[in-house]
């Protein structure tokens, strides 16, 4: 729902209220902070004798849970350089075209976030799972800081977290990053065993506060049972829900059923051609999927996404197609254009682009990603007429439904009211410095989400 910003006279009130509750998570957070900085010597003494009772006990004792049908038999590794994980496409290539297709999954769309983001080898934490020496998972993660010191009024503290490749940067353009394993290798025994290692090696080796994974509709959940102690005097992880990444998706009919739609879709559509043929220009919408027209049709994207981000008296679009976010999704889009995976579809009148929206595709279903239109194009509902094409075109190819993208909102839901979820979940590993950490970061986070969505859905200025 679409918020406007009250007058002056109201305004004062409601935002001192909204201030003063952005103030109180902050002095939470900075509370812990300095516990956090004072303790910093204590904590790392207390994982140490932790890390060695682990040590002790593991001489006496195999850890629960591995006694579970083939977890035995996993190979387990940190790719720790980009050298490492460019070597690793061909193989993790076979291992996407096998699994759960999601285009946040394809490794062009990931290696091409890694060289933009994550440019030092130390910071890169990709898990991979194999059975025999075959590839059978792929866990894409790398060492985050987030330095909120300055804001707690603390210089110099940072929080340190492993994430999934996307998450926290650029994460409204790669939406469903996940773990990737072998849909017949038990996806579920492999997602346990990478997450394990994880929390077994990551606190000590990137001295992570902790790890924040996405999982797919191939592993459900996240179970504490994974993590179990080894004796009375370890304590497990602490896991953490967050709320999960929700997906709009149109399922698409098979074969020669017609594609039902409500009403007001249709309507939609029908009056976007019947606008535009009464402008009396010529008009046509075209997906651009050729290699060698794709950079060109991503520059008139991002220049089309910027001039809807300035619409004066519409909802705010944030501007997601900015320096190192502009690089790495144009490295990605040609990557995955040449192999057909992506597609920039354009609204074009009287031979200008006036509306473009980039469509990612499995072999299953599309995605749609950014888009962006000129003020000229409002008129004329220049995107329902495009998604109609789009999804009338992943029909035409087998496609058996069309992801709307995350966070569902009016516009989507017109569509489809079927939303996908995927959990996301936290673990805290048992470290005091681990534990005092989170409890700095989780209300500071809480307090900067507030204050983003309020933005989001605020009516910009004429």
């Amino acid at each position: 729902m679409s918020t406007h910003v009250p007058p002056a006279s109201a305004s004062s009130t409601y935002q001192g209220v909204r201030a003063t509750g952005v103030a109180r998570s902050l002095a939470g957070a900075r509370l812990v902070g300095r516990a956090l900085a004072g303790r910093a010597t204590a904590g790392r003494a207390i994982a140490t004798t932790v890390r060695q009772r682990r040590e002790a006990a593991a001489g006496s004792a195999e850890r629960p849970g591995s006694e579970r049908p083939g977890d035995d038999r996993f190979q387990i590794a940190r790719l720790a350089s980009h050298a490492e994980i460019d070597a690793l496409r061909p193989e993790w290539e076979q291992l996407y075209e096998a699994g759960h297709q999601n285009p946040f999954h394809d490794p062009g769309w990931l290696l091409a976030w890694a060289r933009t983001y994550v440019p030092a080898d130390e910071d890169l934490w990709v898990i991979t799972v194999r059975r025999e020496g075959r590839l059978i998972g792929v866990l894409p993660c790398y060492r985050a800081q987030l330095g909120y010191g300055t804001r707690l009024g603390l210089q110099g503290l940072a929080f340190r977290s492993i994430q999934l490749f996307g998450c926290l940067i650029t994460s409204g353009i790669t939406e469903l990053p996940s773990p990737l394993a072998h849909p017949r290798e038990d996806p579920r025994a492999i997602t346990r065993a990478a997450l394990r290692w994880l929390v077994d090696q990551a606190p000590a080796q990137a001295g992570a506060h902790w790890i924040e994974v996405t999982l797919d509709r191939d592993v459900p959940w996240l179970e504490a049972q994974w993590f179990r102690p080894t004796s009375t005097l370890e304590h497990p992880p602490t896991i953490m829900a967050k709320a999960p990444r929700a997906v709009v998706t149109l399922p698409l009919p098979a074969g020669a059923e017609p594609l039902v739609l409500k009403r007001n879709v249709k309507e939609s559509v029908r009056r976007a051609r019947n606008r535009l043929t009464k402008s009396g220009r010529p008009w046509s919408v075209r997906a651009v999927t050729d290699e060698k027209e794709i950079a060109t049709a991503f520059e008139t994207l991002r220049t089309l996404h910027s001039a809807r981000s300035s619409l004066a008296g519409k909802e705010a679009h944030t501007n997601s197609l900015t320096g190192e976010a502009a690089r790495f999704l144009s490295e990605a889009v040609v990557d995955l254009a040449a192999r057909g995976r992506a597609a920039i579809y354009q609204l074009e009148l009287d031979g200008t682009v006036i509306a473009a929206q980039l469509v990612l595709t499995t072999s299953h279903a599309s995605y749609l990603s950014v888009s962006g239109l000129s003020a000229e194009a409002w008129e004329y509902s220049p995107m329902a007429l495009i998604i109609h094409t789009v999804a009338t075109d992943a029909i035409a190819r087998g496609a058996d439904r069309l992801h709307l993208s995350a966070g569902p909102d009016e516009a989507k839901l017109r569509w489809s009211e079927q939303v996908d979820y995927y959990p996301q979940f936290l673990v805290v590993p048992p470290t005091t410095q681990a534990r005092l950490a989170f409890a700095a970061y989780w209300p500071l986070s809480a307090a900067l989400r507030y204050r983003r969505e309020f933005r989001l859905h605020t009516i910009r200025e004429g």
